[in-house]
Order: structure tokens, then C-alpha cells, then sequence
């Protein structure tokens, strides 16, 4: 079921289906939207409750009034949606920026978040140096397809159709939104909120997005499992991997072993 909530700065479009606890809530990257999740609610509604969100600027969602589109903006409407739609504890599932907004919105709402999935979250950006944070910001300033398009093929795989539409996503995409929300980044320190999070918390990364910044690299001893061929979009080119990937996650945490930790 589709339908429009009012977030803080616009309503939000949002897909729900099926029945069943813990609730599951998909928050998509830069310029996707919640088809990105198809393959997984497909999967799981037969036994939760599955809702995904296009964030503000995305999808069938609205601008922000305010034009924020910083990860504490973004996680804002993750915890408008828990909260109008009475979500109760849910397990949040993100990918890229998402997953960077989850992790916010995890760390400041514990108690509404009792599991965080973060599937190949974006890198903490702030390793750039300020030379090259300004050069790509003008580089998309001046040329933003050229320029967006070729930063998008270093991180789809070798999947073809996939690569396909992923890119007809990014044309799809509003251009202001896309360079705010990658600016946006430069300012944003994920590792306190990492740090924070006690809750269960699992991270799938792709090894051909890793690097010395992505968050399994700083943070070692987070949980993870890196996938080999693969490109960013792992739930797109791979969906059964990512699906039993989150139902593993799913049944450790009714598991009395999550409870003990």
C-alpha cells in the first residue's frame, strides 16, 4: 500500500505491506527510492510488517520546505515515519547515505530502533581533503551529468540492466538534491553515532566499494561480512544474498545470544 505521510518539512511517500514484528523499515540511497527494496519486502512481508520511504527530495516525497538535505535532515524523516506510523521498535535497513541516516537515527531513538542492517554504507567522507571536497563540488557545479554519471559507473557492477536503470535513476534525480546531500557529507562524523548505538548492528558491505574510510575499516570491530562481486547496489544485483543476509540478522536478534550480548 502506497501512501503520503507529513514528515517535518513535506510528506513523505511511503509503501507498507504485510504483517508481523519486528517491523521493517528500508531506507534507500542518494537518488533511489523504495523500489530499490522490491526483491527484500517481496521476501519478508509474509512475516513482518515492511515498510520502505522515498526521502525527502526523492520518489513520490516532497523538497524539504527548508532545503536540507544533510544526514540529520534525512534521518528526521526516518523517525517521522516511526513515529506516525506507530512503528513501535523497529529494525532499520540502509543502504549508502540511508544507511548513514539510519545509523542517526538509530543513535538518538534507541528505544524505537532495536536492530540497525546497514548495507554498503557510504564512506565517511570527511577522509577527503579540502581540495578535492571543492573540486567536486564544482566539477558538478559546472558539469553535473558528466560529472555525476561517471562518479556513478565506478560504483555499479558488472550487471548490466541494473546498471542500466540505476543510472536512469540518477537522471531521474533532481541535481540540487543530489550535490546538497553528497555536500552535505563532508560535514557529517558517523563514527560517534557508530559509537553510541549498543542495540545488535550488522553491516554488508561490497569489497569493491572498500576503502580506509568506509566504516568496517575504521570501526573493525563492527560486525560485518564483505561480498565480492558486487557493485555498491547490493540489494539490486544480488537480492537474494542481501535478503538472507537481513533474515540471518532478523533471527539472531530473537535469539537469546543477542539478548545475553
Amino acid at each position: 500500500m502506497n501512501r503520503k505521510l507529513q514528515g517535518d518539512q513535506g510528506r513523505l511517500q511511503v509503501v507498507e505491506e504485510g504483517k508481523g514484528q519486528p517491523t521493517i523499515l528500508f531506507v534507500h540511497s542518494s537518488a533511489g527510492n523504495v523500489t530499490h527494496w522490491a526483491h527484500q519486502m517481496e521476501a519478508l512481508r509474509s512475516s513482518h510488517r515492511v515498510v520502505a520511504v522515498d526521502l525527502r527530495g526523492h520518489g513520490g516525497s516532497d523538497d524539504p520546505r527548508n532545503g536540507d538535505f544533510s544526514v540529520e535532515g534525512l534521518s528526521s524523516d526516518i523517525a517521522s515515519v516511526i513515529d506516525r506510523l506507530n512503528l513501535g521498535s523497529c529494525v532499520l535497513v540502509g543502504h549508502s547515505v540511508g544507511a548513514l541516516a539510519a545509523l542517526h537515527c538509530a543513535a538518538r531513538h534507541p528505544d524505537q530502533v532495536e536492530g540497525l542492517f546497514l548495507l554498503d554504507p557510504a564512506n565517511d567522507a570527511r577522509h577527503l581533503t579540502a581540495e578535492e571536497q571543492q573540486g567536486l563540488a564544482l566539477a558538478l557545479q559546472q558539469e553535473y551529468r558528466q560529472t555525476s554519471e561517471a562518479y556513478w559507473r565506478t560504483l555499479i557492477g558488472e550487471d548490466e540492466q541494473v546498471g542500466a536503470r540505476l543510472m536512469d535513476d540518477l537522471r531521474a534525480a533532481s541535481p540540487l538534491t543530489f550535490q546538497q546531500e553528497l555536500g552535505a557529507l563532508f560535514g557529517y562524523d558517523p563514527l560517534p553515532d557508530l559509537d553510541r548505538f549498543r542495540n545488535p548492528l550488522f553491516c554488508l558491505a561490497a569489497r569493491s566499494t572498500q576503502s580506509p574510510s568506509s566504516l568496517q575499516v575504521l570501526r573493525p570491530a563492527l560486525p560485518h561480512q564483505v561480498v565480492s562481486g558486487s557493485g555498491h547496489w547490493i540489494q539490486l544485483e544480488h537480492p537474494a544474498l542481501v535478503t538472507g543476509a537481513i533474515q540471518r540478522f532478523l533471527n539472531q536478534l530473537a535469539s537469546d545470544e543477542w539478548r545475553e550480548d
